[in-house]
């Protein structure tokens, strides 16, 4: 049996107060009942809002952070403590050595990332405040549902306001735009498509009755024929490994240009790919027919193989989201344009193709600099954006490069 986290901001809000009994809660309020119902709930919120935070991606954390109930648990400890110390009112609670330990030590020790810490300390700022406890149903976002019950002073009176609140979570509670949560929901499609896809293979796989073997035998004979589509004269067909050493001497008179540099190091890391994508071709193929044994690697490329979906080893050189008929061809566009540089430089580089393309700006830069004799830290970008297509360029550009494959998102 295993338990599920919850997901969403309710459900995280619950579970933190049924960790609470009644004689432990009334225990903990002690002489300030008031100010530690409003902070601990303010707490709550706040733990819950770190946490599911993460499904926004990239628009969250830069990284991606595992708070736990321990978190929880010293911030509310630390919040009892400092109230049980004071004998005044709120102006007698320092709000700013809670937030500090907090959002500093107790979470915040798990924050590597300076923009996420800010956010963090973002978010504390606004929940634990002394308007926070001297407001009436104080706003916690700028979605009305999201307040202190600042009115309610039972411990299931607070469960009852935590089960009231919206199933899903409007992007305004973590102070996101509306457009964010597209991407949130994208990826939660995207996880369940994948799931579906998954779960139809492995049923597909497994049969039923007596009919089992037939159908294994069926799968097989499908994942052979999928390996010959990616052979040749298919379009899609796996190429073979670029000739480095011609290419190398080629370009041996021209040793000092950094895009020549370039060039080689994306030839070798593609060369490695092509390697390996070819040693496992030939290792599946014997593992189908019975030939060598299926180990962890094969059953998983195997598997990937059946649904159309690229195999994970595949993608070390760089990441796709196209399904495998689709990334094989963009494959073969990839190790064309490298053929077509080492015969000669091209007018317009596809930045797309590239395994790692911050190595192809910073050569520009680098090549510029030699050339001006200026340090290479001195040098940004500007971009132009030209109306005509990459055909009708003739001549290469005098600085920098044309570029082509580049997309805006939002």
């Amino acid at each position: 049996m295993t338990t599920e986290p919850p997901t969403g901001l309710k459900s995280n809000m619950l579970r933190l107060y049924n960790y609470f009994t009644d004689e432990q809660f009334q225990r903990n309020c002690g002489a300030q009942p008031q100010m530690y119902r409003t902070l601990l709930f303010s707490l709550c919120y706040f733990h819950s809002i770190l946490l599911e935070r993460r499904k926004f991606g990239t628009l969250g954390y830069n990284v991606v952070y595992d708070f736990t109930y321990s978190d929880f648990e010293v911030s509310e400890s630390i919040i009892r403590m400092y109230l049980d110390e004071i004998s005044g009112g709120v102006e007698a609670i320092p709000f700013v050595t809670l937030r500090y330990l907090i959002a500093e030590a107790s979470y915040g020790g798990r924050v590597t990332d300076d923009w996420d810490r800010r956010v963090i300390s973002t978010y504390i700022n606004q929940f634990m405040n002394p308007k926070t406890v001297n407001e009436e149903r104080y706003l916690l976002s700028a979605a009305d549902e999201y307040y202190v019950p600042s009115e309610v002073a039972t411990l299931a009176g607070l469960k009852e306001h935590c089960k009231n609140l919206p199933i899903t979570d409007p992007p305004e509670a973590f102070g996101q735009h509306s457009n964010a949560d597209i991407a949130s929901q994208i990826a939660n499609s995207n996880l369940l498509l994948e799931n579906l896809i998954n779960v139809n293979a492995t049923l597909a796989r497994g049969g039923g009755g007596g009919g089992s073997n037939t159908k294994v035998q069926t799968i097989e004979e499908r994942c052979l024929t999928i390996l010959a589509s990616l052979e040749e004269p298919s379009k899609a067909a796996i190429p073979t490994l670029i000739d480095y050493e011609s290419i190398y001497e080629a370009t041996n008179e021209d040793r000092a240009s950094a895009l020549n540099t370039c060039l080689l190091q994306e030839i070798q890391r593609y060369n490695i790919l092509l390697k390996k994508i070819h040693r496992q071709k030939k290792e599946l193929r014997a593992a189908v027919k019975g030939e060598i044994v299926m180990n962890d690697e094969l059953d998983a490329i195997f598997n990937s193989l059946l649904v159309g979906r690229v195999p994970h080893s595949w993608t070390s050189a760089y990441p796709s989201t196209k399904p495998l008929a689709s990334w094989s061809v963009d494959l073969v566009d990839r190790i064309d344009q490298m053929k077509l540089w080492g015969q000669r430089t091209p007018k317009v580089f596809w930045l797309a193709g590239f395994t790692y393309p911050t190595g192809f700006l910073k050569s520009l830069q680098q090549q510029q600099a030699r050339r001006d004799q200026i340090s290479i830290d001195q040098y940004g970008w500007e971009f132009l954006v030209l109306p005509s297509e990459d055909r009708t360029i003739m001549n290469a550009a005098k600085e920098g490069a044309y570029v082509r494959g580049v997309y805006l998102e939002g």
